[in-house]
């Protein structure tokens, strides 16, 4: 009882402290991962309304630019309204009309003029200079504050328009010009009027800061000798426009509006919003650093942020302290069906013990029976092995004596065929002096031929010579018959040579024969030799082989006899224990 406390009491700690291993992980697990969920859940939320935010803000700068835009176009047209009211008094288009028509001296028009151009720059309190000209453009009367020479072109005479020309510096002050036409009764323009305005009205709607933070500002511009210009400076006097700023207010001046995000590497980012003006000269933007802009909605989302995750937080604390419990008994419900587990697989690792025990004990008692067989199998190899030794030996024996026979042929062999080419020499000899005599058989036919011929000529100057050539011709016809006696022999010579030669190829043939039939010979006696020595070498191997078998069937008899005690005693002591 003592041992098997010991045994199981380490177990069962190590099954407890995993137990609590596995309740910490599912706890912390659990946690994290609902934790976790409610974190994207509140992502996916917040992420539309984060961008709906900035499309709120994004439109209320939008809005501030249209309202900057209508504001301006209000400004200006009521200056135009001015400018139109003043030239459209009727005395003095009377007056101005009577002066173009020579009815009145220029000095009386102006002492009846200038007092009323007087009355109307105190119409408006921004107003503070007007020139007016007649029809041929000429300055006739000048009130208020002197408009410079450069400004007084009056580009057409024709237009019956009033029109916004510029904001031009006058002793580094801003001033707003505007023309206005001076009609007749019947509409003809007798006249124009060049009218000066200041522009701080203008310049306070411009600059403006409400609603726009510390980084966002009104900008106008318009274009001069093909450069884009700013009317008013920036509220940072010193910095310059950003290439998006100039791309937004060129786009305000082509009569567009919308919204620009600003990109510029050197410059802060930046929203900029522009809207036309009704002027076609002048564009309208303002701009909004991104930071600034978001701001607001950034800490909202910061702030909603932090509160999601200390809900999540609560939440997913909460929700742990509820299902501890439940992970704490689903465990407790494990560790009990895990040691009903062990206990059962305790009970049948005995069972399987005693019936291997048995197992064991049926193949003990196969083995010896089958180990007495093997033992009588080893004594029989062992006999076979030696009589297979003693055959061996004997084999060895008559090898040797082959080979010995195979040799003194071999050696036989090789003196025929040194005969054979000796013979084969000599036919090459006699076929060379064969070829010499047929040489010497052509050189007498030739020369039979040549003195037959020289004999023929010779009887022909005989005949011709008559009696005295007739001893002569008798000597010919004697050295003719000689000459063809030369050439029968010659052919003759020819038709023996003809014999030999043929009886000369066919001992040369008979010879090659031979000589081949020896070489063949000698090859298969070579080939015996190496057989039969190859073979003396097998029977050699055998022998040896037969007597390591012979030694190891020893060993294995001897080994075998001792695997039975062995396996005799294992038996007994195997029955003692199980009684």
């Amino acid at each position: 009882m003592l041992t098997k406390q010991t045994i199981e009491t380490p177990t069962n700690l190590v099954n407890i402290n995993k137990s609590r291993s596995l309740q910490r992980s599912l706890i912390i697990y659990s946690g994290l991962g609902i934790f976790l969920l409610s974190i994207f859940v509140s992502i996916v939320s917040i992420l539309p309304l984060y961008q709906r935010l900035k499309k709120a803000e994004e439109r209320n700068l939008e809005f501030v630019a249209e309202n900057h835009s209508t504001t301006v176009d209000q400004y200006l047209s009521k200056a135009k309204d001015i400018a139109l009211q003043i030239g459209s008094r009727f005395q003095a288009k009377r007056e101005l009309q009577a002066y173009n028509q020579n009815q009145l001296s220029l000095s009386e028009y102006q002492a009846n003029s200038t007092p009323k151009l007087s009355d109307a720059l105190k119409t408006s309190s921004d107003l503070i200079g007007i020139s007016r000209f007649d029809n041929n453009g000429n300055l006739v009367i000048e009130v208020g504050k002197s408009i410079p020479s450069q400004f007084r072109n009056i580009a057409s005479l024709e237009s019956q328009e009033v029109s916004i020309q510029d904001v031009i510096k006058i002793e580094n002050d801003s001033f707003l010009l505007i023309k206005a036409p001076i009609l007749s009764s019947e509409f003809q323009r007798i006249g124009t009027d060049i009218i000066l305005f200041e522009t701080t009205i203008l310049q306070n709607l411009i600059n403006n800061y409400v609603g726009l933070g510390e980084t966002g500002e009104t900008v106008i511009g318009t274009l001069r000798n093909g450069n884009f210009e700013l009317l008013f400076p920036l509220r940072n006097e010193s910095a310059s426009p950003s290439p998006s700023l100039i791309s937004a207010l060129e786009q305000s001046l082509s009569g567009q509006s919308g919204l620009l995000m600003g990109n510029d590497s050197s410059f802060q980012p930046e929203v900029i919003a522009y809207s036309n003006v009704s002027e076609p000269n002048w564009g309208l933007a303002v701009k909004k650093d991104q930071g600034e802009l978001y701001a607001l909605i950034n800490r909202r989302i910061m702030i909603s942020s932090v509160i999601i995750v200390l809900l999540s937080l609560l939440g997913t604390t909460a929700i742990v302290l509820i299902i501890r419990p439940l992970i704490n008994q689903a465990i407790t419900v494990d560790d009990l069906e895990q040691e009903i587990n062990e206990k059962t697989l305790l009970l049948e690792g005995k069972t399987l013990e005693l019936q291997l025990e048995k197992r064991r004990s049926d193949l003990i008692h196969d083995a010896l029976v089958q180990m007495g067989q093997l033992r009588s199998f080893s004594q029989e190899a062992l006999e076979q092995s030696l009589t297979s030794g003693n055959s061996a030996k004997k084999s060895l024996e008559l090898a040797k004596i082959g080979s010995s026979q195979v040799e003194e042929t071999l050696e036989e062999m090789i003196r025929i065929k040194q005969t054979v080419e000796t013979i084969n020499t000599e036919i090459n000899n006699l076929s060379n002096n064969t070829e010499e005599i047929a040489n010497i058989a052509n050189l007498v036919r030739d020369f039979a031929n040549q003195t037959n011929l020289l004999a023929l000529n010779a009887s022909v100057e005989a005949v011709r010579a008559g009696e005295q050539g007739a001893g002569f011709a008798v000597v010919a016809d004697e050295i003719r018959n000689l000459a063809d006696q030369s050439r029968d022999s010659a052919d003759q010579i020819q038709e023996i040579l003809g014999e030999i030669e043929k009886a000369i190829d066919s001992t040369v043939k008979a010879t090659s024969n031979g000589t081949e039939a020896v070489n063949l010979g000698f090859s298969i006696a070579q080939e015996t030799v190496t057989t039969f020595n190859e073979v003396r070498n097998s029977i050699n191997e055998v022998a040896n082989s037969s007597q390591q078998i012979s030694l190891s069937n020893q060993e294995q008899t001897n080994a075998i006899e001792y695997v039975v005690h062995t396996i005799n005693e294992i038996e007994k002591s195997s029955f003692s224990n199980i009684n």
